[in-house]
């Protein structure tokens, strides 16, 4: 049961992060989408599947999972007509570097990281949020601080 609740609390985090891009961002999508854009990492991939954890449901790795949800994130964000760049569309390994290149190379305003992490300590549960520090880029600390307020509203967030 605590597994199917992992699974829950990563989806009730993408419902969340999609839902802050209409409210906070509503204007900037209706007149200016295409100068939106964000990549999607879906974590892992090829020669690592993850953790080990989410074999056990669904006979899948944490690495398909992660891309099933991307997939979905992709669409969602299509819609809006934001541009959408995916650091992997199938079942292959591309390396941190790759990822962080792939992002700055298309001009991405944001990097979305989809992870299905476990932990053999049972209280440890829910959706993690992490962002950069205010040292780093003082702005999009204060855009991340909202977003994690938001997720720590449901209760299930770690930030």
């Amino acid at each position: 049961m605590k597994k199917l609740s992992g699974y829950v609390s990563i989806l009730l985090m993408i419902c969340i992060i999609l839902s802050y891009f209409p409210v906070n961002l509503t204007h900037k999508l209706q007149s200016q989408a295409s100068d939106i854009s964000i990549t999607i990492d879906p974590g892992h991939g090829g020669s690592d599947p993850g953790t080990i954890a989410a074999y056990t449901y669904g006979g899948h790795s944490e690495s398909w999972y992660n891309l099933e949800i991307a997939k979905v994130v992709k669409q969602r964000l299509d819609e809006y007509g934001v541009n959408v760049y995916m650091t992997r569309t199938d079942d292959t390994y591309v390396s941190l570097a790759s990822r962080v290149e792939i992002a700055a190379n298309n001009g991405s305003d944001a990097i979305i990281s989809i992870h299905n992490n476990s932990s053999s300590n049972s209280s440890v549960y829910g959706t993690g949020v992490y962002g950069p520090n205010s040292n780093y880029n003082y702005k999009m600390y204060a855009e991340y601080k909202k977003m994690a307020e938001l997720c720590s509203q449901c209760g299930r967030c770690n930030t």
